[in-house]
């Protein structure tokens, strides 16, 4: 249902809505409290950091070191993945329809950040004494547990971003902090695999424990942060609600146009920037080193490094960009460089090569980073324009919708990387002697995917109507409805 605005304020809203050609909004961007800011950001540690570990070690340990097939993996990524899309619309709308005097996403949140960290330590402590068949059992197992917990966890924690601030503008800089705090965590995850080579354990396995063991006391810290520190905005507000059963949500959620435009062109960006990014690692160990894992761990290091690096350094005068120039040109000139960094692929990659691989990774880095956080406040935006339209706020449930997306997107990344790399020919008997026609149809994978899913991520986000200029009004519409303007 849709709420009508008497004469005189919609005359009123007009004088806020309409400033001079060329004046900035007059709506002031909200300022909010450091702790907040560093909270919220700390929290990517166990609602993000802890998944990309998972996925950045699970073909190095289960695979190259344990010697589960990677076909295997791919599988049981996609499998587990699939009970995400269970849980979520129960937790969601559990969330968005919680009346508990700690709010509507902390207990959930609280939930799932213990379980998924204790999960997220089992992955790494796996026995080294087991076969295949028995390492691919475990790893199931462990990652049903990380996923029943990080349902709940992520869906809690995506769901506060629109509450901490009603302006997209505020949204799009906590989510830049947010970028640089999972910048500096992932840091350390792109060392790991050297650091565990290191002479001061015994073996990989003892150093990786070592390194999930301190990531897990962080997340801890930042699980218990969040709950202290954020604050649920809109409780009082919901409390008044009335609530609403799953499957209207799920009917009215699915007439929303600008959720589904949101969630393809997500999705799209997504594929470009993940779909094919394991393929870079048998690259650089079979074509580029020869087999070798200790130079091909060493200049993954060096890669990874160069691209956290960039993302430290030049995302916050990008983020100053969105302010002046706006989210849309911004996210038009990062995708330009994503299509860039990915032609470069070919021509840096060669047997051999060494500070040339970092080329690609300077020129996607930034780009595909803040193309996702234009995108997370974008995505808060909706909640906003869902209020606006139905008089309701169910963060949790659009939250969950495009989390739809993104779990689609890990769940197909594991499950065709896994194919395409046996489809090339691949055999990791062979070490680097692979057949040349092999290395030729994996870097073509690499490089073109990419372009084909920025291209079409593109046309489709084109049409989507809420742009930063629009989301600034319906901020002044809701304000002025709650009689806060």
């Amino acid at each position: 249902m849709s709420v009508e605005i008497k004469a005189a304020d919609q005359s009123e809203l007009e004088k806020i809505n309409a400033p001079p050609v060329g004046a900035r909004n007059e709506l002031v961007e909200e300022r909010l409290p450091r702790a907040t800011v560093a909270a919220y950001g700390l929290g990517t540690i166990p609602s993000n950091v802890t998944e990309h570990a998972i996925a950045y070690f699970v073909n190095p340990l289960y695979n190259v070191i344990l010697g589960v097939s990677p076909a295997l993996i791919g599988s049981a990524m996609t499998v587990v993945r699939l009970l995400d899309f269970v849980l979520d619309p129960f937790v969601s709308h559990l969330s968005d329809n919680s009346r508990s005097r700690w709010g509507r996403r902390k207990p959930i949140w609280l939930f799932g950040g213990l379980l998924a960290v204790l999960s997220f330590l089992a992955f790494f402590f796996v026995p080294t004494t087991w076969s295949p068949a028995a390492y691919s059992v475990y790893l199931v197992v462990a990652l049903v547990c990380f996923e029943i917990g990080r349902s709940p966890m992520s869906i809690g924690y995506v769901s506060m971003l629109p509450e901490l601030s009603p302006d997209t503008r505020t949204r799009t800089t906590v989510l830049g902090v947010q970028l640089q705090i999972r910048t500096w965590a992932v840091f350390a995850t792109v060392w790991a695999l050297p650091f565990a080579q290191s002479a001061l354990f015994k073996s990989v396995t003892v150093g990786l424990r070592v390194y999930a063991g301190a990531l897990a006391v962080l997340a801890l810290v930042a699980v218990v942060g969040v709950a202290v520190y954020v604050r649920e905005r809109f409780s009082d507000m919901v409390a008044q609600q009335a609530r609403v059963s799953l499957l209207t949500t799920l009917r009215e959620i699915g007439r929303m146009k600008p959720v589904f435009n949101l969630l393809a062109g997500t999705v799209l960006f997504g594929f470009a920037g993940n779909l094919v990014n394991s393929l870079g690692f048998y690259l650089l160990v079979y074509y580029v080193y020869g087999g070798s894992l200790e130079k091909a761990a060493f200049w993954q290091s060096i890669i990874g490094t160069a691209y956290l690096v960039s993302v430290i350094l030049i995302t916050p005068i990008v983020m100053r960009w969105c302010q002046r120039f706006g989210q849309e040109r911004v996210f038009a000139g990062c995708a330009v460089f994503m299509i860039c960094g990915s032609i470069s692929k070919a021509l840096c990659f060669y047997p051999g090569a060494s500070w040339s691989l970092c080329i690609p990774s300077l020129l996607i880095a930034v780009p595909w980073s803040v193309a996702s956080v234009i995108l997370g406040a974008k995505a808060a935006d909706l909640t906003d324009w869902d209020e606006l339209q139905t008089g309701h706020r169910r963060e949790g449930m659009i939250s969950m919708v495009i989390g739809w997306g993104n779990k689609a997107i890990l769940s197909f990344v594991y499950a065709v990387a896994g194919f395409l790399l046996v489809a090339s020919g691949f055999e990791s008997a062979r070490g680097g002697a692979q057949l040349p026609a092999v290395f030729r149809l994996l870097m073509a994978w690499y490089v073109c995917i990419p372009i084909i899913f920025v291209l079409l991520g593109i046309l489709i986000l084109k049409k989507f109507p809420i742009t930063q200029q629009r989301a600034l009004e319906i901020r002044a519409e809701l304000e002025l409805r709650r009689g806060r303007v």
